[in-house]
């Protein structure tokens, strides 16, 4: 039976469950590269340029994995474009040929080009030609074709009910995947998906925030309309998917009362965000917004501690716009019995401690 290797990278985050039911429908056996490891990164590093960003320097590192996974073909699509009047970024479309030219010994890569701008028609001969590839007919393509689009359509409703991209396809596989309950702070999340869903790449940030007592909001989880509407209003359009989903969805979070703050995380190296970044903050003007950079030396415990600090000054702007009238001199900040202060006094003060 045809073994196709599915790289746990890059667009693996937004289009894994489509991709999978595809093939499984025509009757290959999906194989995951699994999530990133150091392993995959010494390898990345070793096959990838230096000038690339981090995500595709561990795209290096999967493809690998497949490899030693002894698949038959690697599925790498040449994604140009997503939505009409759009691109992908520039590396993720020339990444097969990077790929080939730096990665010998690996199983066949396919990579038909996908670039939505031309419609959806433009599909209909790239889908037959992985049918035939898998051995099926033509006609076998718009059922499997409906069945991928119905999972993804499942897989795109349990992150708007704030699933990570992992835990969606957990419960997609049938486990039991419980979402931690709401914590006292509620924080937006913004970033490629690629990096801030990817765990071993992001420092654990979900897991981090959630630690920290934040239910956190991803893009996905935003009206879709919502996001495209602000992205429009922009003095210039992003002509980049994934960039216009960001700047569109940190203007939705900025005029969402419920949202305590914003946590932006990029990948050192990435073109577009250097640009987009400065679009972000701007777009933050009363919501308190974090920026974070990753790349291969950064350590999980840095980041841990700017997101500590970040939770404490949200949880102190939220004191302060509750208690306007709190005396700054002979208060203590924070826990512990004041022995000078009156009985009446303690209730209110306990009201603002943690925990």
């Amino acid at each position: 039976m045809l073994r196709i290797g599915l790289p746990q990278c890059l667009l693996w985050y937004d289009y894994y469950p489509l991709w999978k039911t595809f093939w499984q429908e025509l009757g290959a056996v999906p194989v995951c590269s699994g999530p990133t490891d150091r392993a995959m990164l010494e390898s990345g590093l070793e096959a990838a340029l230096d000038e690339l960003c981090l995500p595709m320097k561990l795209a290096h590192g999967h493809v690998q994995r497949l490899a030693q996974l002894k698949v038959d073909h690697i599925f790498l699509p040449r994604l140009v474009s997503v939505e009409p009047r759009c691109f992908t970024c520039p590396n993720i479309m020339g990444l097969p040929d990077m790929i080939r030219s730096r990665m010998r010994h690996i199983p066949p890569l396919l990579s038909p080009r996908i670039d939505l701008r031309r419609g959806a028609a433009h599909l209909e001969p790239v889908l037959k030609e992985m049918a035939a590839l898998a051995g099926r007919r033509p006609s076998a393509v718009p059922k499997a074709w409906a069945a991928a689009l119905s999972e993804q359509g499942s897989f795109s409703r349990l992150l708007r009910e704030g699933y990570s991209p992992a835990e969606a396809i957990a419960v997609g596989e049938g486990k039991a995947v419980a979402l931690p309950p709401p914590g006292d702070l509620t924080v937006g999340l913004v970033g490629h998906g690629y990096v801030v869903y990817d765990a071993w790449l992001s420092l654990n940030l979900i897991s981090a925030l959630r630690g920290l007592g934040c239910r956190v909001v991803g893009m996905e989880a935003l009206s879709r309309t919502a996001v495209e509407a602000q992205a429009a209003g922009l003095p210039r359009r992003v002509f980049w998917s994934s960039g216009k989903k960001m700047t569109g969805a940190a203007l939705v979070m900025e005029s969402d009362p419920d949202i305590d703050g914003v946590v932006f995380m990029s990948s050192m190296g990435c073109g577009p965000d250097s640009i987009l970044l400065n679009t972000v903050a701007k777009s933050l003007k009363a919501t308190p917004g974090l920026f974070l950079s990753v790349d291969e030396h950064s350590a999980e415990t840095a980041v841990m501690t700017r997101l500590e600090a970040f939770c404490d000054m949200l949880r102190r702007k939220r004191r302060a716009e509750h208690e306007p009238d709190v005396s700054p001199h002979g208060q203590p900040a924070y826990g512990g019995a004041d022995p000078d202060e009156g009985a009446a006094a303690r209730p209110y003060r306990a009201a603002a401690d943690y925990g």
